[in-house]
This record gives structure tokens, sequence and C-alpha cells, in this order.
């Protein structure tokens, strides 16, 4: 075995082992790390939200941060004459119930600058995951609703292995928005409709889980559309 190979096999080995430490025992693993993955918007250094028509803040994921969602969002404004602001709270890996304990999402929305709050879990096909997503859904929604912003709901999509739990992925989110009156972005929804109906996966990233730049530019253009049309 030659000594490239052997650095493959360790940095694949490593990595499983980030991803089994991320989801524990959920089937549906969110990496930690990637190339593609973009920075976080820091709280500190985020743009200026103080003369943009709208304001986003995103919660979420590599699902998320993978290929600048919110910036991509903010694309989509500028297409229909819209200047949207976004910030980001997204850490590869994190659940809703990981966001809530480490407390940085409650002071932004406390700030009172966002007229929506976009948030998304990483493993909804789980029943763990569904319960989850409703519990810190309705706890954000509280803290949403104190300060006038909207929540919305980020439909994702389960790994190409688990496909066959897509349906279920819907079922919990559409749950989550319509039990609690939150705004539902069908993303998931656009996303099997497409490749249910043309056979091509390529709103998946290589990985078979992350989305390409085109899955994410579908999610951009969903989320835009739910929100302001």
């Amino acid at each position: 075995m030659t000594v490239t190979n052997q650095k493959w096999i360790i940095l694949f080995i490593l990595q499983f082992i980030i991803s089994l430490a991320g989801c524990k025992d959920d089937p549906e693993p969110i990496s930690n790390a990637s190339s593609k993955a973009n920075p976080n918007i820091s709280i500190a250094d985020g743009p200026d939200l103080s003369e943009t028509d709208y304001n986003i803040l995103f919660v979420g994921n590599s699902l998320t941060i993978y290929n600048d969602l919110p910036g991509l969002v903010v694309i989509e404004g500028k297409k229909h004459e819209v200047d949207i602001g976004v910030r980001s709270v997204t850490t590869g890996g994190y659940t809703l119930e990981r966001h809530w304990n480490n407390g940085i999402l409650q002071k932004e929305i406390a700030t009172g600058l966002f007229d929506f709050v976009v948030i998304q879990e990483g493993t909804s096909a789980s029943l763990n995951g569904r319960s989850n997503m409703i519990k810190y859904g309705r706890k954000i929604k509280e803290i949403c609703d104190q300060k006038n912003s909207k929540l919305a709901f980020f439909m994702t999509w389960p790994s190409i292995n688990n496909y066959h739990r897509f349906n279920e992925v819907i079922k919990n989110y559409r749950d989550a928005a319509s039990g609690m009156d939150a705004i539902l972005c069908p993303v998931g929804s656009a996303w099997k409709e497409y490749i249910d109906k043309t056979d091509d996966y390529s709103y998946y990233d290589p990985d078979q889980h992350h989305p390409s730049l085109e899955g994410s530019q579908v999610a951009a253009e969903v989320i835009y559309t739910t929100l302001f049309e």
C-alpha cells in the first residue's frame, strides 16, 4: 500500500468518526467540516441591517452553510429589487437543540432586527429528530413572537442513502410548521418533485447528502418565493 493510499484511508476513518460523534445513533449524519463550507457569519462582524428592506436570521448547520445559502437568498432578492440583509447562526453538525443550548440564537432574535427567522433541523427523518424539531421550534417561536419576527422552517432532505425516508422528512416539517402557525419553505418538496420526475440527482453534492450549488440555488428560490411572494 502506498503512502498516499494510507493517508486517504486515515482521512476517511477520521471523517467517519467525526460524523458518528455529531449524530450519535441518528441515521442521518451531518458532517462537521468541508472545503465547500463557508465560515459562519459572525454576530459582531455581520452586515449592517439598519438600511435593508427586510432582514433574515438563518439558524442551522452545514445544509445552510454549503454554498452560502443566506447569500444566495440575498442575490435572489436583488433579482426582484428587494434589499435583504442576512445573518446566520450556523455550525456544522448542529441540531436546533444544540443551538438553543448555546444561547446565541436567542440573543440575536432579541435584537428585534429580523423580519424572519429561518430554521432547519439536521436529523428530521428520525423520531428523535422530529420530536426535537417541534420542541425547540416552539421555544424559538415564542421568542420570535415577542420580537414580531416570523418563524419559518427550511424543509431539508435526506441523504440519497435514506431517500426512501423523504416523505417522512416532508411530513415532519409540515407538521412542525402547521402545529405552531409558522411559515413552511418547502425546499425538500421541490427537490423530491424534481428528482422523482427526472431521476436526476444533481441537486445533491457528490457526498450524496449536502446540496450542490444548483441544489442550494433551488433552495434560495423557494425560500425567497415563500417569504416574499
